[in-house]
């Protein structure tokens, strides 16, 4: 029977706790042990050079993953580590993007036990995983084809924006306010602010109303009104 080291990066205690406990039963001849559990990115950048790792079991919306490219630097500097992604988001850009810088599968937080088992079992041997119910636009999420996706991307890297600053644009574009998107994405509205801040200095809008109408022009939201309350 095979050892797999797992490393667990949720900022939910009780969550990351359970994942523990599904994974002390082995499956697929794969015995399951969890070396440590991470609340932050450098948490899981300490862990993951004290001690061999061979999974990362990651929430994307771990707090400091603002960096752009964080993960593909990981994958970069930790050869061999398999990264498998289990959000509560379903957000096709975030999925093709996490999938783009090397992860090794993505599935969704009402994923069953019996399926968290399948995924790693399948990136265990070399193949990529996505869960069930991942992004109603699934297949074009896999080819790359994804016209929504893609206009997305492009949109990112014209403005040089980093994921968590995507996501916030298009909260924002959907009239949201900072506590509001604070509260789904588990940060602060100051945090959110200073994100705020930053996106509109690199799109070079001077408003909520100009950044919501740079949205709506550049097509990333559809149907969103050209002003916010």
């Amino acid at each position: 029977m095979r050892s797999f080291r797992v490393l667990v990066a949720d900022h939910h205690p009780l969550f990351a706790e359970g994942i523990r406990t599904v994974l002390s039963v082995p499956a697929n001849q794969l015995l399951f042990t969890v070396t440590a559990v991470a609340r932050t990115t450098e948490q899981v950048e300490g862990y993951l050079a004290d001690a061999p790792t061979d999974l990362l079991l990651l929430d994307p919306s771990l707090p400091n993953q603002e960096r752009k490219d964080w993960l593909l630097g990981i994958k970069k500097r930790f050869r061999g580590l398999r990264v498998l992604l289990f959000s509560e988001q379903n957000d096709p850009y975030v999925v093709s993007e996490v999938m783009n810088e090397g992860a090794d599968g993505y599935l969704l937080k009402t994923a069953s036990k019996d399926e968290l088992r399948r995924a790693i079992s399948e990136i265990s041997e070399g193949r990529q995983y996505l869960g069930r119910g991942v992004s109603s636009s699934d297949t074009g999420v896999r080819a790359g084809k994804n016209a929504e996706v893609d206009m997305e991307v492009r949109f990112a890297q014209k403005f040089n924006l980093t994921r968590r600053e995507v996501e916030i644009v298009r909260y924002i574009g959907q009239a949201m306010s900072n506590k509001e998107i604070g509260a789904r994405l588990y940060i602060s509205d100051q945090t959110v602010s200073v994100h705020r801040k930053n996106i509109m200095r690199k799109l070079k809008v001077n408003s909520t109303a100009s950044l919501v109408k740079m949205v709506y022009d550049n097509q990333l939201i559809q149907g969103i009104p050209l002003t916010t309350p």
